[in-house]
């Protein structure tokens, strides 16, 4: 039986999560939803603060799942990160946004890709 896109997408996630533990990453919160934005996982890695937007998909051959990040989702993501810092006062020396894109291989298996500074901040992403 076929998973429907949202099961695809919480089992991505949870092997997201698994995948960034495996490697030392303290995960924050997942999940995080704000009127103007979401991310998927917010985490520690050493001191850098890193908002991370998961995409999965089934054949990569068709269309990259990390290619739907685009400048409308980077936004997005930009004003969830915004928020959050707002609400927890926080200041981290350094933020970071990753993109994870999962493949899945087979019914249980996913390829992950960790991009690491999928896209830049410009200075007044962050003003005030």
């Amino acid at each position: 039986m076929n998973k429907t896109p949202r099961e695809l997408g919480i089992e991505a996630e949870n092997a997201a999560a698994a995948y960034l533990e495996r490697r030392g990453v303290s995960i924050i919160t997942r999940n995080y939803r704000r009127r103007w934005g979401e991310v998927d996982i917010i985490a520690m890695d050493s001191d850098v603060l890193v908002f991370i937007e998961v995409k999965a998909g089934r054949n990569q051959v068709v269309s990259p799942p990390a290619l739907r990040v685009g400048y409308r989702k980077q936004r997005r993501l930009i004003s969830a990160a915004k928020q959050f810092l707002q609400e927890n006062a926080l200041n981290p020396e350094a933020v970071r946004f990753d993109v994870l894109e999962l493949v899945l291989v087979n019914r249980t298996e996913w390829r992950i890709e960790h991009i690491q500074d999928a896209f830049r901040l410009e200075d007044e992403d962050f003003d005030g």
